[in-house]
């Protein structure tokens, strides 16, 4: 039994209640039925896209404890940012170490980089990529590689699962085009979202050209 509930917020999402709970030990979130080891404090947490897992930044004096699915898997003083995957709760990230930035794994860890603004999981946790930013530049890299390199920005980046590569929309002046192992559909002016099918094969996106809106699966395995 807790002694006192710190803060708890329904999530709808995943029909469950979240709670901070405090007793003697510390505290503990409560994620439906769910509790986790003792902390001494809890600074948030979040979920894998499917809620199958979750993350949690805890602070126990000057060092900061990454906990994926109730194990310790980092202690650093400044854990920036982290990311999960939903298979296996395959997890990354951001620490600032001697004013440098740098992503940790669980195979290791990557850097220098510059800032990290975000990390885009594979599904299975196969692969990552990292967008890191310089002054107001974003850029995109998969294994130190960049992404995208012939558009002048890239964004909505996806990745699939089995290291089968990237999904993302490409842009260049006013145009756009939406990018796979299969090639690139476009241009267009405007992609609003684009989202893998269910059995993975392709991709639905919705985009804007000449004022007109299309709803378009583009399929994502390489041309042979």
């Amino acid at each position: 039994e807790a002694r006192s509930i710190r803060s708890a917020r329904f999530d709808q999402r995943h029909d469950r209640l979240d709670a901070v709970l405090v007793d003697d030990d510390g505290e503990r979130l409560l994620r439906g039925e769910r509790i986790s080891p003792p902390q001494p404090e809890y600074r948030w947490w979040q979920d894998s896209p499917d809620g199958a897992h979750y993350g949690a930044i805890a602070r126990d004096g000057e060092v900061e404890r990454l906990i994926v699915d109730d194990r310790t898997v980092l202690q650093h003083p400044h854990i920036e940012m982290f990311w999960i995957a939903p298979n296996r709760g395959t997890w990354v990230a951001a620490i600032e170490q001697d004013g440098q930035h740098f992503a940790v794994h669980d195979g290791g860890r990557i850097g220098p980089l510059p800032e990290i603004a975000d990390v885009a999981l594979a599904p299975d946790g196969s692969k990552f990529a990292i967008r890191s930013r310089v002054d107001r530049i974003h850029t995109w890299t998969i294994d130190g590689q960049p992404l995208g390199t012939d558009y002048e920005h890239v964004s909505q980046v996806q990745l699939l699962a089995r290291g089968a590569g990237a999904v993302f929309v490409g842009h260049r002046g006013a145009q756009c085009w939406l990018v796979t192992p299969h090639g690139a559909d476009g241009p267009w002016h405007r992609i609003d979202r684009h989202v893998p099918t269910t059995d993975g094969s392709g991709t639905v996106m919705i985009a804007e050209r000449d004022g007109i809106v299309h709803r378009r699966c583009v399929p994502t395995t390489p041309a042979h």
